[in-house]
């Protein structure tokens, strides 16, 4: 299994106080995480959160290119640049050799199936365009490493069916959420107790979950449920594992 490497969490870090933007992949020469989201138009694909912008995601769905881009990220009363597109965020990303995780967010299970199917769609297209190659020469690595995870489990399941049909190969994970009782009371994630049985380690139901849909990895939210014993299960599984860490 690879080493350890951290992920920027929206892309927000110590020196880099603005989430989901361009200062993310400028300033960082990692791997950072941008949550996308699709426009009013059902096609604009975009790299926002509702907490960037004291929002809900209904707000950010309803909107137009043009209100979109008035749009200014923040960090409390400090305002920073532009939000990004994901077609921006994505080629920035390539451009400055950035590791990158989106996750699907949405208000609806049909809206995170589109989200699913236009971010695969989007990077076969800007890969048959060409855009991931430099001098003529293409790099693979940036689109196998790419990654499209979700704490919907209708969305990945979504971007596992449009990776299969458009051939496209990027990595797939689960967000696994905090508790059963999350679920149960989320109409969007309440699939999540499917792989669930009563009584079991909630975080080990989240490994046999991402395995068995046949996924890269598990994202798993708390970082105080995490044992050697999880970690070592992972493994075995031959799943990568994502933990979520809190900056002291």
């Amino acid at each position: 299994m690879p080493g350890e490497e951290t992920i920027i969490h929206r892309g927000r870090w110590e020196g880099q106080p603005f989430p989901n933007s361009f200062e993310s992949f400028r300033l960082y020469g990692g791997g950072v995480e941008a949550d996308i989201k699709l426009l009013k138009d059902n096609k604009t694909l975009v790299v926002a959160h509702p907490a960037d912008f004291n929002t809900t995601h209904e707000a950010i769905e309803g909107m137009d290119l043009e209100e979109f881009n008035k749009l200014r990220v923040k960090n409390g009363e400090e305002e920073g640049g532009a939000a990004p597109l994901f077609n921006e965020y994505l080629l920035g990303s390539y451009d400055r050799g950035v590791n990158v995780s989106f996750e699907i967010t949405a208000s609806t299970l049909d809206r995170s199936k589109q989200v699913a199917r236009q971010a695969v769609e989007t990077v076969k297209r800007f890969k048959e365009a060409g855009a991931f190659k430099v001098s003529g020469q293409e790099y693979p690595e940036f689109i196998e490493q790419m990654a499209i995870h979700s704490y919907i489990p209708e969305a990945v399941i979504e971007a596992k069916k449009a990776l299969e049909k458009t051939g496209i190969k990027l990595q797939l994970g689960f967000s696994w959420l905090t508790s059963p009782d999350f679920a149960r009371n989320n109409p969007l994630v309440k699939t999540a107790l499917d792989y669930y049985q009563e009584g079991e380690n909630w975080e080990e139901a989240g490994l046999r979950a991402a395995k068995e849909l046949g996924y890269d990895f598990a994202f798993l939210i708390e970082p105080d449920k995490i044992t050697h014993e999880i970690v070592r299960n992972a493994h075995n599984l031959s799943l990568r594992l994502y933990v979520f860490v809190r900056p002291r």
